[in-house]
This record gives structure tokens, sequence and C-alpha cells, in this order.
């Protein structure tokens, strides 16, 4: 869950987007299996659990980018 608290913040929104690509690099592979996709998406929501709100929407941002692929 996002925290709703705080002000956007744009480097923090960078950052999170960011940190998630690097994820989904790392993880690429996963993108060709079968329930590989999800999985990822676990991985990127997992990561951005107690982070500020920027960062946490940056990663929300690359999570449905890749969900969008999926369909």
């Amino acid at each position: 869950m996002i925290a709703q608290i705080g002000h956007f913040d744009r480097v923090g929104y960078l950052e999170g987007r960011k940190h998630a690509l690097d994820i989904v690099r790392d993880g690429r592979l996963l993108l060709e299996l079968q329930g590989g996709r999800p999985q990822l998406v676990d991985r990127l929501r997992q990561c951005m659990q107690c982070k500020p709100a920027s960062f946490a929407k940056g990663v929300e941002s690359i999570i449905a980018l890749v969900q969008e692929v999926d369909q």
C-alpha cells in the first residue's frame, strides 16, 4: 500500500521508476515464463513497501507498464 502522506517529490518518483526498471531488467527472463509476470509484479510491489509516496508512485508506474504488456 502506498503511503498517502507527504508531498509529491519528482526526484523520489524518478528514483522509484529507476529502481523498478532495474528490477525488471534483472528479472526479464521471468517475463518469458508462464506465471513469471505476476511474480515480477509481486517483487515490484514488495520494493515499494514502507517507501515515500513519490517513490512508490514511480514503482507503480512501471508496474502498470509491465501489466499493460501482458494484455
